[in-house]
């Protein structure tokens, strides 16, 4: 079946290698923007699993993840949320070729919607145990659902709850491009030329951000959700959906943050520290970064066409 899908959709398989090579052929299949939005929003999209945790209604966390009896899963589970209820949503095995984030934590949040909680939690799989779950569920009580759309940990995390900023490559990022010995940044530049990217989510923290600043024009800043976020029932009841279901595992999560600045006044911070393993389910590396080209153009695209919060 597995073998059967990926011949059915031979730019599914080339979007999915591991070499940069077939990821370019997949990339020069499409003669412009519109025809790869396109292609990403047909994109078929697989039918996950749900497993049940029970616990304490009051938060539901959503956790999508390969395999719910892994060890990551099983800590998110069994240690960081313990005592509270949990919708696991587990992708299709062995693996999951058209697997995408947004469609599966979408799903979740549905179900764990039923249960009429005043926070509903996303969770990666791939999160480190700091505070305790009493101390988390706590700080929930204490905070107002019809105050607040989003609640971020106080204390950044390594992909969550820190800042960002939308800017517009420059010409220093240009001659840094083309200089680069590694020449997949002068392939990522010639992609996003291709398909008329203006606008990119960079990291805005440490030295990468002060590296951004040189980089990038800076046009506006945002906290990330990223991998772990809190969202208020009165929030998630008054969107049609949670995440954009035509990104492809990346840039959903910064699309959320930019929405979510349309009120800025509904966003609120939580005393509560959780750690973040990044990469460990997607990977790392440069062929994720060409592949994510897609979703950096989707993104760039609602940007410009005025279809997130930017100004």
């Amino acid at each position: 079946m597995l073998k059967m899908n990926l011949e059915k959709d031979p730019l599914n398989t080339l979007f999915l290698s591991p070499g940069v090579e077939d990821l370019m052929k997949f990339y020069n299949s499409f003669p412009d923007r519109d025809d790869l939005i396109g292609w990403m929003s047909g994109r078929h999209k697989s039918t996950p699993s749900m497993i049940q945790v029970q616990g304490d209604t009051t938060s539901v966390v959503v956790i999508p993840t390969a395999d719910y009896n892994s060890a990551r899963t099983q800590t998110c589970s069994l240690k960081i949320f313990k005592g509270m209820q949990q919708i696991v949503v587990e992708s299709v095995k062995p693996k999951d070729v058209y697997f995408n984030y947004s469609h599966n934590v979408n799903i979740g949040i549905s179900k764990a919607m039923e249960f009429n909680p005043n926070w509903i939690i996303i969770s990666n799989d791939d999160m480190t145990p700091s505070d305790p779950p009493n101390i988390l569920l706590s700080e929930l009580k204490k905070a107002d659902p019809d105050k607040y759309n989003v609640l971020f940990t106080r204390e950044e995390g390594s992909y969550h709850s820190f800042p960002r900023f939308i800017g517009t490559p420059n010409s220093l990022y240009s001659v840094i491009s083309t200089l680069h010995p590694n020449r997949l940044r002068k392939t990522r530049q010639e992609i996003w030329k291709k398909f008329g990217l203006k606008y990119i989510d960079a990291i805005d923290t440490g030295l990468t951000g002060l590296m951004s600043r040189f980089t990038y024009r800076y046009l506006k800043g945002h906290l990330l959700t990223g991998s772990f976020a809190i969202l208020s029932k009165n929030y998630i009841n008054s969107v049609s959906k949670v995440y954009d279901e035509t990104f492809i595992n990346g840039g959903e999560d910064t699309d959320l943050s930019l929405k979510l600045l349309k009120e800025p006044e509904k966003i609120g911070f939580i005393d509560y520290k959780i750690g973040d393993m990044v990469g460990t389910s997607l990977g790392s590396g440069w062929t994720r970064y060409i592949r994510n080209v897609v979703n950096e153009i989707y993104l760039s695209y609602k940007i410009e066409k005025g279809l997130t919060v930017y100004q």
